[in-house]
């Protein structure tokens, strides 16, 4: 159960043990076993990735070896900065003005044909082994706006059964070794490594989402 999130364990039956996994069918509060798959996916990345292409490209002459983050004692602003293989600091770029800087993510939300109640089944800005440990310098980048999500309909013809398996390549001492006094049961339950979900709709099993974090 420890591999399970918290959220989900009163959502699930069939929980079976494979290994550094474990998959488990999803059930509503209703007790019906058949769902209706939404999936939800930002597409914002290239505008980011274009203005910080446009920013670094001054400083093409000097190939950039790591970028890191820095701290202006007169304006209190935090930066990012590049540093050359001989360790000489290059370049200079606030945060403040990394408006085109977003971090897209994916939502996959299942629908109960019997109550339509919603369950969020997974959203990658909270669950998952990169959610977890996102650095300190990539939580102060927003993520994308949710009106920019690009929806797509999975199974909605044919209300299917669920099934979601979580791995974790860490085992959970492994993850209190690396994380120390901020580890916990629940933290590693979100920290999965990797989630895959099917649906089976009585004639064909498809795979909705196969995510490696």
């Amino acid at each position: 159960m420890k591999r399970i999130p918290y959220e989900h364990r009163e959502r699930l039956c069939d929980i079976r043990s494979h290994g550094n996994s474990v998959s488990s069918t999803l059930v509503c509060h209703c007790q019906n076993d058949l769902f209706s798959l939404t999936l939800g996916k930002t597409a914002e990345r290239k505008k980011g990735e274009a203005a910080w292409e446009a920013f670094w490209k001054r400083y093409r002459f000097l190939p950039i070896f790591s970028y890191c983050d820095g701290f202006d004692k007169k304006t209190g602003e935090r930066y990012l900065y590049g540093k050359t293989f001989f360790g000489i600091p290059v370049g200079r770029q606030y945060f403040k003005d990394m408006r085109h800087f977003v971090k897209d993510f994916t939502v996959l939300t299942a629908c109960c044909s019997r109550c339509q109640s919603e369950i969020t089944i997974f959203d990658s800005r909270r669950h998952g082994y990169d959610a977890i440990v996102d650095t300190e310098e990539r939580s102060q980048i927003p993520f994308a706006d949710e009106k920019g999500l690009v929806i797509r309909k999975l199974c909605q013809e044919i209300p299917a059964k669920v099934r979601i398996t979580f791995e974790n390549s860490l085992s959970y001492e492994e993850f209190c070794e690396d994380f120390g006094e901020e580890a916990s049961e629940e933290k590693y339950a979100n920290a999965f490594t990797r989630i895959k979900v099917t649906a089976d709709n009585g004639k064909k099993t498809s795979v909705v989402l196969d995510l490696e974090q």
